[in-house]
């Protein structure tokens, strides 16, 4: 078997240094970058030139002036006058235009700046072309076009963020929200109001009371039988009070309580009089309810457990203003018939 050997060189090579290969290629990436600087640059600067071809001067108003009453001047003065204005209007007119645009710089000026603006190239391209065409051919211009209203009509298709709305516009709109909800609401609420309203009173009839047939229930000549006398007028009226006391209960509102104290004769009458139940007291003298010991004389002692007894009740009938002068004398002549009675058993004891 025949064995084939191949030869093995080895060559060195020297070079520059390791970091080499890494400043060319970042000199090269600078240039590219310059490059492509350049070219927007010069886009732009195409651009605006062809603006600037586009554009037409407007023309400077004249001054207003005001007109004087003076005496008129001969008709060859008038003839110079007016060809100076002319002539110098015509000076002012005039503006230096910049030569005719070709059409290839045209396009190359707009595919620069279609590519530097990015998106959909061509349909910017496209846009961009109608819009300086519809400039060229419209030379009665007053206005000289910038770049911001050149760019105005375009649509560049670009993913745009979501926004984000903040918490004050959302609480605004919250509200303003709520309160067109309530409008409607009240406003669906007058209305339904409104409709039942007419629904009732449109079969609406006014009828008498007295118009319809009685019903015959209760005799023409009734008559209500009459009440047997009590023999125990004092005995029913108690029944009745502990009748009244175990079903009656406190009350429950400001009502069932004035109905209370109408019933115990506490309820105030208008207009507010402090002296209300005390009309017959007007007629009596104050002296006649503090000096109440004369009413003692021709039958109580002058001295003795007696007479020191009906003092002291004289002293507390005089303190008490809720009795009347008459109640007053009941109560000492109640005490005169007391003793009298009990005459004989106070003579024994020693009291008289």
């Amino acid at each position: 078997s025949l064995v084939s050997k191949r030869p093995f060189f080895t060559v060195r090579y020297f070079c520059k240094g390791p970091s080499d290969s890494v400043n060319d290629a970042s000199v090269e990436s600078a240039t590219q970058s310059d490059q492509k600087e350049d070219k927007k640059a010069k886009a732009q600067k195409k651009l605006a030139n062809l603006l600037l071809s586009l554009a037409t001067a407007d023309p400077i108003p004249a001054e207003p002036t005001k007109k004087l009453d003076l005496a008129a001047p001969s008709k060859a003065k008038i003839d110079d006058a007016v060809k100076a204005m002319k002539e110098k209007k015509k000076e002012e007119i005039k503006v230096d235009r910049p030569s005719p645009v070709d059409e290839a710089d045209l396009k190359t000026a707009t595919r620069d700046v279609a590519e530097s603006l990015g998106g959909d190239v061509s349909a910017t391209e496209s846009e961009l072309l109608s819009t300086l065409r519809m400039h060229m051919a419209d030379d009665n211009t007053s206005q000289t076009p910038n770049l911001s209203e050149l760019f105005v009509g375009l649509k560049v298709e670009r993913s745009q963020p979501k926004e984000s709305s903040s918490l004050g516009e959302q609480d605004f709109r919250m509200r303003r929200d709520n309160e067109e909800r309530k409008i409607n609401y009240f406003t669906y609420a007058s209305i339904n109001i409104l409709i039942f309203i007419i629904l009732i009173y449109r079969d609406y009839k006014p009828r008498d009371l007295f118009s319809a047939e009685p019903l015959d229930i209760f005799p023409k000549n009734y008559v209500a039988p009459k009440k047997d006398k009590s023999f125990t007028p004092t005995w029913d009226a108690l029944a009745d009070r502990e009748m009244s006391l175990s079903v009656s209960h406190p009350p429950e509102n400001a009502i069932e309580e004035m109905i209370q104290w109408t019933k115990q004769g506490k309820l105030w009458k208008f207009p507010i009089n402090n002296e209300i139940g005390l009309e017959e007291e007007k007629k009596v003298g104050f002296h006649e309810h503090i000096f109440l010991e004369r009413n003692l004389a021709g039958w109580c002692p002058q001295r003795g457990p007696v007479r020191h007894f009906m003092e002291l009740v004289c002293t507390g009938l005089s303190k008490n203003p809720h009795l009347t002068v008459e109640r007053k004398k009941e109560h000492i002549i109640w005490y005169k018939n007391y003793f009298g009675e009990k005459e004989a058993i106070l003579k024994e004891v020693g009291a008289v």
